[in-house]
């Protein structure tokens, strides 16, 4: 082979080689991007609101595709961020695009401790503030799902009343402390922006008091954080820097495994407040929909509220994260004190689904199963006494079948441990 066709061979290879090369970074783009889809959900949710929680109508938004790709090529230094970011553009229907995205990110299931305390974070956010309800309604039910993962029963303390809570300055200050313990080599925290990303005041703490703090061990800087009054929006400010600050050497560096304890106890706070806030929900913490947004329709053709859609979601999702100890209350409580009657529906499904939790007496739960009963035969709505049938059926172990209230007065009759029901 001469010289002149070895340097053509040479140049073939070379041309192959790096197309090559090419495919498989283009491949590699591709096959993150079930990796960044996560990511990418974050991303759109964020810019598709303004900072008190309203949807925006033009927004920075990414496919799961192009967000791998980007980020792949900023990884390799070869396209700086500013340069690829897409421009703004005109959302069509912001409140259906935040729906989308918000059940994307469900979907993806978080990977990682980061992911969970983000997807904690977000649907914490869209239950309080964003203006449409069934976004709420879905960020709720995903609090009880991941809730369920974090073990989210046993007492707890109620949130706190705004008096009393920490302020915004308390949560910064403390939170500075711990990223600048955390990361004091790195000086991950001397960037202040992260600060204004989630709310909290622009100007930086005392540089005294953080540089004292400086000195102490991390659990005990965490320990601070942790002991602090913090209400719903204080526990969501903490969760939101922490994550943004320590979230990516959760899993890499065990030195931040007390910001790993402290971010779980901030997401279970989470969850619990803003399942506690939904089950007051009333229509009139959120200041409506946006312009020209048509509510959704009501419960099953119903007449109740579109609001009760996010108090009956409460009403399942708090069974579902915190299990008997949430029945023991609703019982207790008295399901007749449940309003309007979607969310009494809500409430008899719970039951069925998860059985009646354990009674401190027989009587106790002679008087549950009776105000079941009462349910059954009394109640004007069909889709009430269907459910009390279907939750007595769970009640009873089964003694109780079929849905006609004819059922529930043989039952009475066979057993006669509760008071006759009576017929309306």
């Amino acid at each position: 082979m001469s010289q002149s066709q070895r340097d053509l061979s040479l140049r073939q290879m070379g041309q192959a080689l790096g197309a090559r090369a090419r495919r498989g970074a283009v491949l590699a783009a591709l096959s993150l991007a079930g990796c960044r889809s996560f990511d990418a959900r974050v991303y759109n949710l964020k810019n598709l609101h303004d900072e008190g929680g309203l949807h925006v109508r033009e927004a920075e938004l990414v496919s799961e595709s192009s967000f791998a790709v980007r980020e792949l090529l900023r990884s390799l230094r070869q396209s700086p961020q500013s340069k690829s970011a897409p421009a703004p553009k005109r959302v069509e229907n912001p409140p259906q695009t935040c729906l989308e995205n918000l059940l994307g990110l469900a979907r993806s299931k978080p990977a990682s401790p980061r992911e969970q305390a983000l997807l904690v974070a977000w649907c914490t956010r869209i239950a309080m503030r964003d203006p449409w309800t069934l976004s709420r309604e879905r960020a709720v039910i995903e609090l009880g799902r991941v809730g369920r993962r974090l073990d989210c029963s046993g007492t707890f303390s109620a949130e706190p009343a705004a008096s009393s809570a920490a302020s915004p300055e308390q949560v910064r200050d403390a939170l500075l402390v711990v990223a600048r313990t955390a990361a004091r080599e790195a000086q991950l925290a001397s960037n202040p922006a992260w600060q204004a990303d989630f709310g909290f005041p622009e100007q930086s703490a005392d540089q005294a008091s953080v540089s004292a703090a400086v000195a102490e061990d991390l659990p005990a800087a965490c320990q601070a954080l942790a002991q602090l009054e913090l209400d719903l929006d204080g526990a969501l400010r903490a969760l939101q820097g922490l994550t943004l600050v320590c979230g990516h050497a959760w899993e890499r560096d065990a030195r931040f495994a007390p910001t790993l304890a402290l971010a779980l106890d901030l997401e279970r706070r989470c969850v619990r407040f803003a399942l506690a806030r939904a089950l007051r929900e009333d229509g009139r913490d959120q200041s409506g929909s946006d312009p020209g947004l048509a509510g959704p329709p009501a419960m099953d053709g119903a007449t109740d509220p579109a609001w009760a859609r996010v108090r009956a979601a409460a009403v399942e999702a708090s069974a579902l994260a915190r299990g008997a100890d949430f029945l023991r209350e609703l019982m207790t409580a008295g399901l007749e004190e449940l309003e309007p009657e979607s969310v009494t529906v809500a409430g008899l499904r719970a039951l069925k689904r998860h059985g009646l939790p354990e009674a401190a007496s027989e009587r106790e739960r002679r008087d549950w199963i009776q105000g079941m009963l009462k349910l059954a035969v009394q109640s004007p709505d069909g889709q009430v006494r269907t459910w009390a049938m279907r939750a007595l059926e769970r009640a009873t172990n089964g003694e109780i079948t079929g849905l006609r209230e004819e059922a529930a007065f043989q039952w009475y009759q066979e057993h006669g441990q509760v008071e006759e029901p009576g017929r309306p």
